[in-house]
Formats: C-alpha cells, structure tokens, sequence
C-alpha cells in the first residue's frame, strides 16, 4: 500500500500547521504573547486577553468559560486589531442590543450595525461609513451569508451551540450552511459557549468543523477514530481524553471560575414534591395520549409516524403535567415571594403560563418567553430588574447570554422540566454568575404523575459525555435533547399507569 503525493502532502501540511498552532498556544498559555497596545474604555481581564491572543494567534478558536467570565469581552478584545475588521457577531435574537451595548463599553469608537431585514441592504450610514462590527441573529444569517462572504475578516458565533446539528442528511441545517460560507473566507473564526455539547459527543464536530474545517477530519473520519455508534448518534468513546486533545492543540480554551480567582456564592439545588392537583389535566388527554404511546412502541409503524407520535405524546403529556401541577408551583412562589425576595420562575408551555399568571396575578409579573418580541423581552428584563416587580416568567429556553439578573435575584423555581440537564443549567446560571452577592437557590417543582417521573430520571443521563467533553477535570451536565429511547420510556411507563387506572 502507497500513499498517493496528493495525500502525503496534505499530511504533511497538515502537520506543520498543527506543530505551529501547539506551540503558539503553548507560548500563550505561558504568558508569552503581545497584542497591540489600546485604551479600551474599561480594562480587558488577563485572561481574556490571553484567550484573545489565542484566536488572534491560530485564527481560530472554541471558547468554553465557565458561565459569567466574559466570553464575550474575550471576543470584542480582537476587534481592537484592524486586521480584524470588518468583523460580525452571529448572537442569538435577543442578545443583539446587548453585544452592541458590551462592544460601545468597551470600545465607544467601533461603530456597530444590527441586521434589521432578512433582505440584504446598504450597510453604509448616511456619511457613507460602514460599520466596524455587524451584529446578526443566527436566524437572519442565512439571508446574508452570500452578501458577506468575503467581507467580514473575523466571524465570532456567541452561543456556538446553535451549530450542533450540521449539513449532512437530508435535511441540512440552514444556520450551519450559512455559517460555513460566512467562515470559509474569515481571517479570524471564534465560537463562545460554555455548553458546547448538547446531546451526545460527536455534535461538536459540526462547531468546530465550521471554526476549523478538516480540524477533525472528514465527519467519516471523526466518528471512526473517536466515537462509538448508537444506532442514531456518534458518541464519543473518551470524552476527556478528546476534550485533552482538543485542548492540548490550541481548539479549544475552557478555564473555570476557580482558575481565574473568580468565585461566586454557592449555588444550591432543592427538590420539592408538589401535589398534581386533580386528574382532569390528565383526563382530557389519556386517550389520545394511549394512543400515541401504543404507536410509539409498534416497531411495524414506520420511523416517521412513530416518531411524530412520540413529540404529539412529549407535548401532551409534558403539558399536561405542567397544567396539573400549577398550583402547587404557584404556591412555592408564592411561600418563596412573602419573604421578599424576586423570582425568576421557568416554563415552556403557554397555557401553563396562563395558569401562573392567573393564580399569580398580585405579583404582576412580567414576561421572558418565546411570544414576546424582543423589545417586549428587554421591557420586562428592565422592569424586574429596575422595578418593584417581583416574578419574571421565562421560557426554558430563552434568555441565553442574559445578564443583570444576577442584580436583584437569587432564587430560580423551575415549574416545568425539559429532558436537557444543560437547559437547567443554562437558567440557573443566569443568576448564578459574576455580579451574584447571594447564595443561589434553584428550586426543582416535581410531581409523582404524568411526564415528571421519567424526565427527572433522564435529567441525570449520559453525564458522562458531556462532563468530560466540556471539562476534562470534572464539569456540571450539559444537555439531552428529546430522544426516541427516552420517548419510548415516557409511552411504557404512560401505557403501565393506564392500564392500572
């Protein structure tokens, strides 16, 4: 067997390149890097400039912080090079307003554009000046990917995890198409998460196959030389020793508050068993829920129908429990809100929301969830934060990067559960970050009925791929998204219950 030139070639370019990145990022590392010498109109921590220097350095990087030490500052800090500019920020929706604002604090100078269209236009202001820095949401990038290719010199993507699914399949991802025109002629690519792994393993190849395309191979080869296949995902065989490796190579960064002499009041976590009120939530669904249960576990339906059965039985169920349960978290906020303090409670359905608004309408509360705008979201954020309003309502997911919360509060009620540990995460560390004077209190409403007995045991699964990925030293969980093992679960354990009815 021969290796073609082509191939060899290629390998060892590939070589060259990788020995010069280790050894850049191992100066680094040592203190032994220079970036150009500015006035920024707050001082840049030493670490963020160390991170800075690393993107500058290589021209790529994964920065996976801890939550709270200011990924985003570590970014802004290379658009003080003008090499570097053009740049764009790829952030999610509501966390717009909020990167110009961190850019304007740190750099007044930069002038800064937000993408209001998803039809491309003139970026130029009336002086004919264009913007040093365009701010996105990932959902308008694909509109203007192909207007600013080849434009920008540095891409950052905040919440890089929003890159996790990929363009292989039929179905590809439309944010990561984007993203890989956007990058491929980018001087600089920087990713910012502190939940790179939201699933299984192997979705982290599709983020840095984006920062750095072939870093990790072909998809092919990734998944031979590092995961093992679980029938419909790649999971990767050694978390930690593929979390070294990425950091031994310069790809990924990831320091912890303990690293940087950062700390922060502890952060403890309560389970409370709450009452599901009456059985009519539940009554109203158990046919159609047996029925989508029964079609979950029929292994002669076709994969398509069972798994549309199984999110039809997820939502049923899901909301059900949230309906049931409601007053019992009321009453939990409620208890928690007499003492004085401010509540951030989270959810995901809108007709559980209903239920706390009505049963908590004295504390008018004001909203974070995904129907509001996003002016309507910084509305409420500025009216929790600034105001006597005690209760802000948020979605599971939303708020992603948000800050100021930390300020006033320190207690977080999670009414309803999602299948993803990281997605708790991500909601409790919205308090719990720098800026946090107070012990943190995240309190977990559980019920013994409907989806709840089983999402709470899945919440502790397959900690083990993401712990070691994120942190090869030990991290909290990240995420598991909706599953069909964990489906079919939710349907045995619905069907079993039914039929003792």
């Amino acid at each position: 067997m021969e290796m073609a030139d082509a191939t060899r070639r290629a390998i060892e370019e590939g070589s060259v390149r990788q020995v010069a990145r280790v050894d850049s990022v191992t100066k680094i590392l040592d203190g032994d890097f220079q970036l150009p010498l500015i006035e920024p109109a707050i001082p840049f921590r030493p670490y963020q400039e160390q991170a800075a220097a690393a993107l500058f350095n290589t021209g790529s990087l994964l920065l996976t912080d801890e939550f709270g030490l200011g990924k985003t500052g570590s970014a802004i800090r290379v658009m003080f090079d003008e090499r570097a500019l053009p740049a764009l920020a790829v952030v999610p929706a509501p966390l717009t307003e909020q990167w110009a604002e961190e850019i304007h604090k740190f750099a007044p100078g930069l002038r800064t554009h937000i993408l209001r269209s998803s039809s491309p236009y003139d970026l130029a202001d009336e002086d004919g000046n264009e913007p040093h820095v365009i701010i996105t949401s990932y959902h308008k990038l694909a509109a203007w990917a192909d207007h600013l290719v080849g434009k920008v010199r540095y891409v950052v993507f905040d919440e890089c995890q929003e890159l996790r699914t990929g363009t292989r399949g039929p179905n590809p991802s439309k944010k990561n198409l984007a993203a890989e025109i956007v990058a491929s002629e980018a001087t600089y690519r920087g990713g910012l998460t502190a939940t790179p792994v939201y699933n299984y393993g192997g979705e982290i190849f599709n983020i840095i196959d984006v920062l750095t395309p072939g870093f990790l191979g072909s998809a092919e080869e990734f998944e031979r030389e590092w995961c093992y296949d679980t029938g419909r995902h790649a999971a990767v065989t050694d978390p930690r020793a593929f979390a070294q490796h990425l950091i031994r190579s310069g790809m990924m960064m990831r320091r912890t508050r303990d690293d940087v002499g950062e700390h922060l009041p502890a952060l403890s976590v309560m389970v409370h068993e709450v009452p599901s009120g009456t059985d009519n939530a539940f009554t109203d669904v158990e046919s159609a829920a047996a029925e989508m249960a029964r079609l979950v576990l029929d292994s002669s339906k076709a994969a398509f129908e069972r798994g549309r059965a199984g999110r039809h039985l997820d939502t049923l169920l899901r909301q059900a429990t949230g309906i049931a349960k409601a007053p019992g978290v009321a009453a939990l906020v409620r208890l928690v809100a007499s003492e004085g303090e401010k509540v951030v409670l989270f959810g995901w359905h809108r007709a559980v929301y209903d239920l706390w608004a009505e049963l908590l309408e004295d504390l008018e509360p004001a909203w974070y969830t995904g129907t509001e705008s996003v002016k309507k979201k910084r509305e409420g954020v500025k009216r929790f934060v600034d105001g006597d309003c005690q209760l802000l309502i948020m979605s599971l997911r939303s708020g992603l990067g948000l800050n100021r919360l930390q300020e006033v509060c320190a207690t977080a009620v999670h009414g309803e559960l999602d299948w993803s540990p990281g997605v708790h995460e991500q909601c409790n560390c919205r308090l719990h970050r720098p800026g946090q004077k107070r012990p943190v209190f995240a309190h977990y409403a559980i019920t013994d009925s409907g989806s709840d007995p089983v999402v709470s045991d899945v919440l502790g699964i397959k900690r083990g791929q993401v712990e070691g990925i994120r942190d090869p030293d030990g991290a909290k969980v990240v995420e598991n998204k909706l599953d069909p093992e964990h489906i079919k679960r939710l349907a045995r354990d619905y069907l079993a219950r039914f039929k003792q009815k």
